[in-house]
């Protein structure tokens, strides 16, 4: 995976762009960061409608990993390991991208890939659709440009607020799910998204920022 990686830094780089050396490539091979792109939700009474959800279907008595207050948060796009120094490349790319602010509502309470087969619980985005799609094709391009695979499964923007890990009182999942399915969690304003770096532990995982991409107002 690791040798696979600084292939294509080095096609993509050294013999088209020349941002790279070869000595600088092999130095790549010594780190790899675990990371995505994202929006993280902040506004302290939209996390507490969340966690009260979260405590809800939890009471259910399901098997289920509750993501922390602190890691809620809209992927734009998974990016998965890549060299450390690699990141330097995305987030020069990534600055290129211009968006206006503009604001989310989040509502609803559904599951992937249904009720009947609950892999993972989500809070729903009625508005800002089009500003995140906007952003999200923008990283897809410009990711495209430094190598990287695009997306197989399109862009559904949501917030994922649980995974599931048995089937254990799944069928009390699916009725506390469909009881707060029409939850409204409150409207934001999107101000920037965020490079984060990813670490994953046996608690958790633990998020930190990289770089953060303002908006043009």
């Amino acid at each position: 995976m690791i040798s696979s990686i600084c292939l294509r830094v080095v096609t993509n780089f050294y013999f088209g762009d020349n941002y790279l050396t070869k000595s600088r490539v092999i130095s790549l091979k010594s780190q790899l960061i675990r990371c995505f792109y994202a929006i993280d939700i902040e506004d302290k009474s939209t996390l507490e409608k969340i966690t009260a959800v979260q405590n809800r279907l939890q009471e259910t008595g399901a098997n289920l990993k509750l993501v922390a207050p602190e890691n809620i948060h809209i992927t734009l796009k998974f990016i998965g390991e890549v060299p450390s120094e690699f990141t330097d490349q995305m987030i020069l790319f990534s600055s290129e991208i211009n968006f206006s602010s503009f604001k989310v509502e989040l509502h609803d309470v559904g599951c992937f890939p249904s009720l009947r087969r609950i892999n993972v619980i989500w809070v729903g985005i009625r508005q800002g659709n089009i500003g995140l799609m906007n952003i999200y094709q923008g990283l897809e391009t410009r990711m495209r440009q430094l190598g990287l695979k695009p997306e197989r499964h399109g862009f559904s923007p949501h917030i994922t607020i649980a995974r599931v890990r048995s089937g254990r009182n799944i069928d009390k999942l699916a009725v506390a799910i469909e009881e707060v399915s029409d939850t409204f969690f409150g409207i934001f304003e999107v101000l920037n998204f965020r490079l984060k770096k990813s670490v994953l532990k046996p608690v958790g995982p633990t998020y930190s920022t990289i770089y953060q991409f303002d908006s043009q107002n």
